[in-house]
């Protein structure tokens, strides 16, 4: 699937670079990163989306109903984390960001600077 954006979009669940956008596009067939940038709203091609499977009917693919009780379900897991782009981030995000990627930079360098450095790679 190919989505539009720009810079970096950062996995915090699994705390590195989730994907990079090249001259605004950054395309993938990974389920779960195309699931990620979709639940946050990045643009893509709708001509390029996978094509959902009608649902089926469980009683009628295994030829009976299974008794699974009427307890709710547990609330969900709030480790799931979505996807932050480096603008959203503050500065002690940005300088850990920097830091995991062995960037050396001043200790009194501006939120814009440390993005430009990331986006770069800028190890100097």
């Amino acid at each position: 699937m190919l989505f539009y954006g720009n810079g970096i979009v950062w996995d915090k669940e699994k705390n590195k670079r989730l994907c990079k956008f090249i001259k605004g596009q950054f395309e993938t067939d990974d389920k779960r990163i195309t699931s990620i940038l979709r639940d946050n709203g990045y643009k893509h091609d709708p001509e390029k989306e996978p094509e959902k499977e009608p649902e089926k009917e469980l009683e009628s693919e295994i030829g009976y109903m299974l008794d699974i009780g009427t307890e709710p379900l547990p609330p969900a897991d709030d480790t799931v984390k979505e996807a932050k782009g480096l603008e959203d981030m503050e500065l002690p995000e940005l300088r850990a960001i920097a830091d995991k990627m062995g960037i050396k930079y001043a200790l009194n360098i501006g939120k814009e600077k440390l993005i430009n450095k990331i986006r770069q790679g800028d190890r100097s």
